[in-house]
């Protein structure tokens, strides 16, 4: 398998320093090897990929390619050269370009950092009504869903509306399309969620609304699946 082409690594390399590197103030900064398995995860290397070696000196080749793409966003002044105490530390242009490009690589951003705030009920004494609402809201708030939030910047994918909490953080809902478990038996895919407002969420788990692609707003980052509509619109919508 080939390693992803130079570009995409420089953009992604960007990124994982913005998201995960964060220091206070200004600062953006990761050990090289903090890098380095993140990105082959976020790439899907296989575990040959990732070991096979390279060179005289029989270094990985993986790592090889990363310190060359370092090597090249510090060339376009969005990494610091020399490095500080042996970190890779972006520039203000660097974290301004990575800013530019977060929206597409959401999926490095640690999934930590994505918890959906928790409403004050679901830390009152359970009964059998608030244990099946918390069951209902953690099965749809999977990683990837939390990643689609972020994407969207937590703004309805239907009508635009976000809730903007006192806290600061925004809120909303992931919806899948072709629903989580049986009978239905949907998968948790990007191509199978849609981030949306509680109200949306409601009418389209019960049925109330269609679904039109062309009126769903969708990112160039984000492709949702044809089947999935489809068969919202003629099994959840149709039969109710």
């Amino acid at each position: 398998m080939a390693f992803p082409e130079e570009q995409i690594r420089q953009e992604a390399l960007l990124c994982l320093i913005y998201f995960l590197g964060f220091k206070g103030d200004s600062d953006y900064q990761l050990a090289p090897n903090e890098t380095y398995e993140p990105l082959a995860d976020y790439f899907k290397l296989t575990e040959f990929d990732r070991n096979r070696l390279e060179g005289d000196e029989k270094r990985s080749a993986w790592m090889i390619n990363i310190q060359g793409t370092r090597e090249r966003l510090a060339q376009k002044g969005y990494i610091r050269r020399p490095s500080p105490n042996k970190v890779w530390k972006l520039t203000p242009t660097g974290i301004e370009k990575a800013k530019q490009l977060s929206q597409y690589y959401i999926r490095l951003k640690p999934v930590s950092d994505l918890e959906t705030p928790k409403a004050e009920d679901l830390n009152e004494p359970p009964t059998v009504n608030r244990i099946e609402c918390q069951i209902y809201r953690i099965l749809r708030d999977t990683d990837l869903a939390r990643r689609m939030k972020a994407l969207y910047e937590y703004q309805c994918q239907l009508c635009g509306y976000t809730i903007q909490l006192n806290n600061g953080k925004r809120y909303a809902e992931a919806h899948h399309i072709k629903p989580l478990g049986a009978p239905h038996n949907g998968d948790d895919s990007d191509e199978n969620i849609i981030c949306v407002c509680p109200n949306h969420h409601v009418e389209l788990d019960y049925g109330l609304i269609e679904l039109n692609k062309a009126s769903i707003r969708n990112l160039p980052t984000h492709t949702i699946g044809d089947k999935y509509i489809n068969y919202h619109n003629t099994v959840i919508f149709r039969k109710r």
